[in-house]
């Protein structure tokens, strides 16, 4: 996913909602980054 894509996405996703990636290239850039929006997810009960 393109970094735009990326924020739409992760915008989008409510509570309840199961986040699916199917490459983590395409998600995150390295470890702290994936960290970090795993950390969102979490706070957004993803």
């Amino acid at each position: 996913m393109e970094q735009i894509e990326l924020e739409k996405a992760l915008d989008f996703v409510r509570e309840g909602d199961t986040f699916i990636v199917t490459r983590l290239d395409r998600c995150s850039r390295d470890s702290i980054d994936l960290h970090n929006i795993l950390e969102f997810l979490k706070n957004k009960k993803v």
